[in-house]
């Protein structure tokens, strides 16, 4: 068993230099000690993302396999029936614009005069970001109690390079899962 990449910058949602960004929610009330099995949620059909690279059986397949290696790798075991846990995920994407302004600067000579008010510096950069969410139920209640979120920009390569797609899914995948299961507060 491969230990996860840690290397990040989404995957697949694969992220460009920036790193990815995760949050993630749980029941405060919910003992995950008693946890050890998980299972597939089934899905019907993957919810399209619009972006050709992404909307393969090949990303879903890496994303499935990220999250059974980290799963085992905290101890759970992938189980067919009756499972403690149930697992699904969902994978976006969209279109986001960066504008970056610098305002006026003055210039100044050498002697530290003011010369002239040079004109604002505008750039601005079309880029698709992709958000991964991993959901986790119990499956007794059918209740969630986890929920994961990793968001960041995609780069281009994902579906260029197989071994680097699976490498920064994986990557990702562990990002979001880091903090699963959550560790339990010490009683006050």
């Amino acid at each position: 068993m491969r230990p996860p990449v840690f290397a990040l910058c989404f995957l697949l949602v694969a992220l460009a230099c920036s790193t990815i960004q995760v949050s993630s929610d749980y029941d405060q009330a919910r003992d995950f000690s008693k946890y050890k099995s998980y299972g597939w949620l089934a899905e019907k059909r993957p919810v399209a993302t619009g972006i050709p690279a992404l909307d393969t059986p090949m990303v879903q397949s890496r994303i499935k396999s990220g999250v059974d290696l980290s799963l085992t790798g905290k101890g759970f075991a992938e189980v067919a029936e009756n499972p403690d846990l149930w697992v699904n995920y969902q994978l976006t994407a969209e279109q986001k614009l960066d504008v970056h302004r610098d305002d006026n600067a003055f210039l100044y000579s050498p002697s530290g005069t003011e010369i002239e008010m040079s004109p604002p510096d505008e750039s601005i950069r079309q880029y698709e970001e992709g958000t991964l969410v991993i959901n986790v139920f119990d499956a007794r209640e059918k209740k969630l109690v986890w929920r994961g979120i990793g968001q960041g920009q995609l780069r281009g390569e994902v579906a260029s390079d197989p071994e680097k797609s699976e490498q920064r899914i994986h990557a990702a995948v562990a990002e979001v899962l880091a903090s699963f299961p959550p560790t339990p507060k010490p009683a006050k």
